[in-house]
């Protein structure tokens, strides 16, 4: 398996358990659509998140997030969801920080065929 996402809203504590075990399976990327970690300053959160970047660096493997929705490129079929359009992209890339904005953006270049190349 080359790529994992993983989500869990509630349970941020498991997350590197979870890192570990995909580093083990020999998984080569992890995708956590997670939060609660250095985002909210929070003693736990940033001792989670550090955690989670020394499992990935000691396991040769690529992190995305934590508190990412990840990365969608329609040309790929690389999606969080069967909502967002697949298969045909466009020349238009962006980087939001908010995933809210992330997903209208690119929705809105879909609807509007300037078609979202990824984010």
């Amino acid at each position: 398996m080359s790529w994992t996402t993983w989500s869990a809203p509630v349970r941020r504590d498991i997350s590197p358990s979870i890192v570990a075990d995909c580093a083990r399976k020999g998984v080569a990327a992890v995708s956590l659509f997670t939060s609660g970690f250095a985002e909210t300053e929070q003693e736990e959160g940033v001792r989670l998140q550090r955690e989670l970047g020394e499992l990935a660096r000691e396991n040769g493997l690529l992190l995305i997030g934590p508190n990412c929705m990840g990365i969608y490129n329609p040309r790929l079929g690389l999606r969080q969801s069967p909502e967002q359009p697949a298969g045909e992209a466009g020349n238009v890339g962006f980087i939001s920080r908010v995933a809210p904005t992330a997903s209208t953006s690119a929705s809105w270049a879909t609807s509007t065929a300037s078609a979202a190349a990824r984010r």
